[in-house]
């Protein structure tokens, strides 16, 4: 059987179809997966408690042991002390710390039982199997800030940024500096990098990876065919020139910003605008906007200088960032929804920007890391000073500005005026006392009062942002446990974390502003230790789906140390280098042959590095839900590019009446621009793992469990895709192309194989695909060969085929 097939295209190890029928094509992959998300849970939830209730009696810390019972340590709970075992994973009511904590045969803390939601939240952590990513040992830890600022200044991360020396290679293996600095660490540990991808893998990988769509059928042969040089330096740049670049990496940034479309919390009001900061973050991520001054945009763009109108709006537009968070609208200790909202947009810049979990040290110092509550309130003083709520009603309401728009502004004018004309002709109407009125006089009246009626209902209206604005300068003092109530000491002055003393000064805070804008311009310092770092190592996280860093969001001493510290360092250097572009470095990254290594790890790795955490394989992982839905839209043709706007058929209302019943995720659009309903997260996006998004997130939870194959099984979407995809295919403009087979048949599978996996398929899969169809159109004519049968059952038996092709790993991974 001839198939014309390039030589070109190898076979991956991670392809699978399966045979005769629906249930054989899916085999179903059960996986804890759900780790990260307990982790946090656990960060959240329990970690606190543990050692703001029970660490001073029961951990090593302790200067007098309690019980013999450790709870500092991940062991020391499951061994217990002389009541048994604290915590039996799976099983909270054998574990003997619930039992304290509810008060049954124990009273912990004997200072006062807990809350019940507290409480609750032990048992779901126990019952959720208690993970614990604490050491399994717990070790003494520095009991005083001066100790934790002695333990800082060894730690890889607050080290002055230095631009390392690119190792000398003997070996012809490296093609950038970035392979210089993963082969020599391979070389030291004797790892043996992997194989290249094919071009095709390549070409697949780098679209999905940088637009977040797959390449056509014809990108495909072509790029294969191509053997320029500089083939794969073509194909880079025009990724990232696409429009469609800013929608797959504004995606990522807002992630970390906790976009959403409503509020969430206790009133889950609409974000009607919200979709403004959306775009802002689309359009300058296209235009490369230098990530200093995306940054600073979105911390103090209103106090910034503006070139041009357009640059005024982007200005007060990305200060939503500061905004979008949730808000318990409705508390009615107004004071204390202000604290909990400084502490939400600090936890969140010091997570996205930093790294760092200041938000740990609201009610006590940092447990781990060198950040005081004193530091803590030195920055919680510029938010303070900030204006993010636009009145503290009942139910209060954050701060919209107005954006400059001359054009509506003389519009708005102009019809104020007519406004204005309306409202004195029907007082000159109505001057005439009622009983004297004619009815010609009445109906004239009442016209009038219908006109003006409809003007006002009709004004045009400036477009509003979510964006702070200043505020009366505001210092707080110390908040003894984070209580408002309980205040220590005098008010603390604006400054950065005192653990930045020792690379850089602390900026002079202005007396009569917040000191938004000077915290930004310290955040790009040429000495911050923190700020480059940070953004490399998420960029190396979004192409490899982790980190040089693998807590991609927490650099502090308990966070992972780095896979390789020098190439970190280079990169960061690079990145000031390279004026902060984004996307200079992405170029560098996704052009080294360190990316363009197969999947396929080398014959040892796997057992040697099963973490891959020398880089000597490429990672395949599976796509978010935004790329995967927006793949699934663009093989079936059915995506609709339009860029930017309002999102689909949510504003107007409450969503905890109204968001659920909504068919929004109808809209053949990009994910990026569906609704983000915190309160009522679309099934699609909850089944896939989207992320939580009332908190900052840098790396989203990755599970593989059974329901995500029964959506793509049961759900419309995919098998409509498959049905528009098979449509698409019989009219296809590479049909009797000569790089295919002359079979019509033949060239058809080609076809679907480059349209859903960016190759072409072996002669086992053609005979595959031959005889799926055939055994599809026998199920219904028994003596019928595909050829013959009717339109009819040659469309339904193309439609199944390409359906079990979309519910296959290989389509929903990256290669």
């Amino acid at each position: 059987m001839k198939t014309n097939k390039p030589a070109t295209f190898a076979k991956p190890a991670h392809r699978s179809i399966f045979v005769a029928t629906f249930a054989t094509l899916v085999s179903f992959i059960t996986s804890s997966g759900f780790a990260d998300e307990r982790e946090t849970f656990f960060e959240n939830n329990i970690r606190p408690i543990l050692v703001e209730q029970c660490y001073t009696c029961h951990s090593v810390n302790a200067k007098t042991l309690q019980g013999n019972l450790l709870v500092d340590s991940p062991a020391a709970l499951r061994r217990g002390g002389d009541s048994g075992p604290a915590v039996v994973p799976h099983q909270p009511d054998e574990s003997t710390l619930l039992q304290a904590l509810e008060y049954e045969h124990w009273q912990m803390p004997p200072t006062g039982k807990l809350p019940d939601p507290i409480i609750a939240n032990f048992r779901k952590w126990i019952a959720d199997g208690a993970i614990d990513p604490r050491p399994e040992v717990a070790t003494a830890l520095p009991t005083s800030n001066s100790d934790r600022k002695e333990l800082s200044k060894s730690h890889w991360a607050y080290q002055p940024i230095q631009r390392p020396e690119v190792p000398n290679v003997s070996s012809d293996w490296p093609t950038t500096v970035v392979d210089s600095f993963i082969q020599t660490q391979a070389a030291t540990l004797r790892r043996v990098p992997g194989p290249d991808a094919d071009k095709a893998t390549l070409l697949r990988r780098l679209y999905l990876n940088l637009i977040g769509l797959p390449p056509t059928a014809a990108e495909v042969l072509d790029f294969v065919s191509d053997d320029n040089p500089d083939a794969v330096e073509r194909v880079v740049d025009r990724l990232l020139a696409s429009p469609h670049y800013g929608e797959r990496w504004g995606r990522y940034w807002l992630d970390l910003a906790r976009y959403a479309d409503s509020n969430g919390a206790d009133e889950n009001h609409s974000y009607p605008v919200a979709w403004r900061y959306r775009d802002y973050v689309v359009r300058q991520l296209n235009a490369d906007l230098p990530y200093d001054e995306f940054v600073t945009q979105q911390l103090a763009g209103d106090l910034l200088e503006a070139d041009s109108l357009d640059e005024r709006r982007d200005q007060l537009t990305a200060t939503g960032f500061l905004v979008l968070g949730p808000k318990m609208l409705a508390e009615q200790d107004k004071p204390k929804m202000i604290a909990d909202l400084v502490d939400e947009q600090l936890d969140t810049l010091g997570q996205s920007l930093l790294a760092m979990t200041v938000g740990c040290a609201r009610c006590h110092d940092h447990k781990f890391d060198p950040v005081s509550t004193e530091d803590y309130y030195a920055l919680a003083g510029i938010m303070h000073s900030t204006k993010s709520m636009a009145n503290l009603d009942f139910v209060s309401q954050w701060n919209t500005r107005t954006l400059p728009d001359p054009v509506i502004e003389a519009q708005v004018q102009a019809h104020q005026e007519v406004i204005a004309k309306a409202e004195a002709e029907l007082i000159q109407l109505s001057m005439k006392a009622e009983k004297e009125r004619t009815e010609e006089e009445k109906q004239a009246i009442e016209k009038a009062k219908q006109n003006l009626e409809a003007l006002k209902k009709n004004a045009p209206s400036l477009p509003q942002v979510m964006a702070v604005d200043e505020a009366a300068v505001k210092l707080v003092p110390i908040h003894v446990r984070g209580n408002h109530l309980q205040l220590k000491g005098d008010p603390v002055a604006r400054r950065l974390p005192s653990l930045f003393e020792n690379s850089m000064p602390h900026p002079t805070m202005p007396e009569q502003r917040s000191g938004r804008l000077e915290l930004a311009h310290s955040l790009f310092h040429s000495q911050n230790p923190l700020t480059s770092r940070v953004i490399v190592n998420r960029l190396w996280a979004w192409l490899y789906g982790q980190g040089i860093v693998r807590s991609v969001s927490n650099f502090g001493i308990k966070g992972d140390t780095p896979s390789h510290p020098e190439l970190l360092d280079w990169l960061a250097a690079e990145m000031m280098h390279q004026d902060w572009s984004l996307k200079a470095m992405q170029r560098k990254l996704v052009l080294s042959r360190t990316f363009r290594l197969s999947s396929i790890p080398a014959s040892d790795a796997a057992i040697a590095d099963p973490d891959n955490r020398h880089w000597t394989h490429y990672p395949m992982r599976r796509l978010e839900i935004e790329p995967l839905r927006d793949s699934l839209l663009s093989i079936g043709g059915n995506l609709d590019r339009q860029m930017g706007g309002q999102a689909a058929s949510i504003y107007g209302g409450n969503y905890s009446e109204d968001g659920r019943g909504k068919n929004e995720f109808d809209a053949l659009r990009r994910t990026i621009y569906l609704p983000v309903n915190r309160a009522a997260l679309h099934e699609l996006l909850a089944t896939f793992d989207y992320v939580e998004s009332g908190v900052s997130v840098g790396k989203r939870n990755s599970t593989v469990v059974p329901h995500q194959m029964l959506f793509l099984m049961n759900h419309p979407l995919a098998r409509q895709q498959a049905s528009e995809l098979v449509r698409r295919i019989s009219i296809h403009p590479l049909l009797g192309d000569s790089r295919l087979a002359s079979d019509a048949t033949i060239a058809r599978i080609q076809i679907m194989y480059l349209e859903l996996f960016g190759r072409l398929p072996d002669d086992v899969e053609v005979k595959f695909g031959q005889e799926f169809l055939q055994q599809v159109v026998s199920a219904e004519s028994p003596d019928t060969i595909l050829e013959n049968a009717t339109v009819t059952a040659q469309t339904q038996a193309w439609t199944e085929y390409g359906h079990a092709l979309i519910t296959t790993n290989e389509f929903m991974y990256i290669p």
